[in-house]
């Protein structure tokens, strides 16, 4: 290939990888105004300022645009997760990193929507590598608590019991069923049920939450 040639497709693979990234960025915006079902191929198109025939050359179909909008979803989160200070007193470096995970949620509930609701049809080449960051902040804060190897069985376990607690309770936030009667305050509820999961790691580890 002459350096005219070399020159050009380098230009070309820019305008792609640039357009695309334009793509997804618009693709983000409409889920977070507007929720998953407003992600049209038509409605993306004009968001993006391209025709819908560049939409499909640049990712094949709407299924890649929800999986590319999937992983950026997952990359916000972990990069929350990742942004709560470790204080020294695991129990309570544990309950901030929930607190992160609901605020995003809550804050996002469009992008929450296709991250753990499916409310798009997504890739199915797609995996849950994705989220993977996002678990091992978790793994870490718990391993820091038990005083384990975050690797073992059982932490990740209680890992996945701890997050998916959270994620039940910040769909019932989401859905309007995120307060009762007897305690209207969602803040209070989510504290409420995270902590109580976390005192139990405490006794059933044997160790002190505070260090």
């Amino acid at each position: 290939m002459s350096p005219a040639h070399r020159l050009e497709s380098s230009i070309e693979g820019d305008r792609f990888a640039k357009q695309r990234a334009e793509i997804v960025d618009a693709a983000v915006s409409i889920v977070t105004d507007a929720g998953p079902q407003a992600l049209t191929t038509r409605r993306l198109a004009d968001a993006a300022g391209v025709t819908t025939m560049t939409i499909y050359s640049r990712f094949g179909g709407m299924e890649s645009v929800s999986s590319a909008v999937f992983d950026v979803g997952f990359a916000q989160l972990a990069e929350r997760l990742r942004a709560v200070e470790a204080t020294g007193a695991a129990a309570r470096d544990v309950l901030e990193s929930c607190r992160a995970y609901r605020r995003f949620g809550v804050e996002n509930p469009g992008l929450y929507s296709i991250m753990f609701e499916r409310a798009i049809v997504l890739d199915p080449e797609s995996t849950s590598s994705a989220a993977a960051e996002s678990f091992d902040e978790l793994v870490q804060r718990i391993s820091r608590l038990v005083g384990a190897d975050g690797g073992t069985p059982t932490v990740h376990a209680h890992a996945y019991g701890l997050w998916a607690l959270c994620h039940g309770l910040v769909n019932l936030e989401t859905t309007g069923m995120g307060a009762s009667k007897q305690v209207a305050d969602t803040n209070t509820m989510f504290d409420t049920a995270v902590s109580t999961f976390i005192d139990g790691l405490v006794v059933f580890f044997d160790v002190d939450g505070a260090r």
